[in-house]
């Protein structure tokens, strides 16, 4: 419709969304516009983003590059980086040049393998603030030391950066959900080539293929404990070393003890908000990662407006009404 001359108003509370129309409106077409509910929990009203003067203020790279750094942060078929808000990682890693070859692999089509996971491994060394010439091994390994000398002791694995393989499959479902958006779906990727396998007749993601730590530093930090009140005392392995329990114990699987990491709730897509405070924010978050509002992309917020829908159009969408 935008292309017909016709203003378009999107309604939608998923930022996917908005990377897709970041990425794909075109100075030729009609305005576009992505409007959010209010929250009436928070006593905020509804706000509307200008797409056209969005893409003003992040500038053409920028915005060449949201579907891969949005795939990479994190969507609802590729993990959120532990830590690692999108609005930070976005403003990280689309603003470094030298960085900027190594995200626009992960949106090209006809790209190999080794090339995708080559860009994957430089983009999360890069944001774990490591050397071109880090490899993930050795960020790992002075994480690990840090944590582990720190006052009080503690060792939570979750804060440690992925493992090479961790990285690689990660970046091959990030390129692959890229390119899938880039092209609306018209690519011969396939899945089970690209960090997915079958199970059960569904697909899963591959998350790892190789162990994440030498086997005698692994058999240190998992423990096996049983009791009434499992893993609350010395006797539990990872409390003894001062570390907390994780997925790979045997029993507690580091959610069922007295020795586990609090998490922060998960909030769920709907709870998107522009604040008005911070209406630069580029909020490119979902179910999978806390919704905050990140540091500002741009300086102003003249793209984000209060709008009341008037136009007569409607269509439905996914459910969404689209005004």
């Amino acid at each position: 419709m935008a292309k017909s001359g016709y203003p378009v108003v999107v309604y939608a509370e998923d930022t996917d969304i908005l990377a897709l129309l970041l990425y794909h409106w075109q100075s030729t077409m009609a305005a576009v516009f992505f409007k959010t509910d209010g929250k009436a929990k928070r006593g905020s009203a509804g706000k509307c983003i200008d797409i056209g003067a969005f893409q003003s203020h992040l500038g053409p790279e920028a915005c060449s590059k949201v579907l891969a750094l949005h795939a990479f942060g994190g969507c609802d078929t590729a993990s959120a980086i532990f830590g690692h808000g999108r609005g930070k990682l976005f403003t990280r890693l689309a603003s470094a040049r030298e960085l900027g070859h190594h995200v626009h692999i992960l949106q090209q089509p006809q790209v190999t393998k080794d090339e995708v996971c080559d860009a994957g491994v430089a983009l999360m060394v890069a944001l774990y603030n490591g050397q071109p010439n880090d490899t993930l091994g050795q960020i790992r390994y002075r994480a690990y030391s840090k944590m582990v000398v720190a006052k009080g002791g503690t060792f939570v694995a979750d804060r440690l950066p992925p493992t090479a393989d961790a990285a690689m499959l990660h970046a091959m479902c990030a390129h692959l959900q890229a390119v899938f958006w880039a092209s609306f779906g018209k690519t011969s990727l396939t899945p089970t080539q690209w960090g997915w396998h079958v199970e059960g007749g569904k697909m899963h993601p591959i998350f790892m293929q190789c162990q994440p730590g030498p086997p005698e530093l692994m058999k240190v930090i998992c423990c096996n404990c049983k009791s009434k009140q499992p893993c609350s005392s010395q006797l539990c392995t990872c409390r003894k070393h001062g570390m907390k329990c994780i997925a790979a114990c045997g029993h507690c699987h580091g959610t069922d003890c007295d020795n586990t990491e609090t998490v922060a709730p998960v909030l769920e897509d709907s709870d998107i908000e522009v604040d008005d405070e911070q209406m630069g924010a580029l909020l490119i978050a979902d179910s999978e990662l806390d919704w905050i509002d990140e540091e500002d992309v741009v300086a102003s917020g003249d793209f984000v407006f209060d709008l009341e829908i008037t136009a007569d159009i409607r269509l439905k969408v996914e459910d969404e009404e689209i005004c």
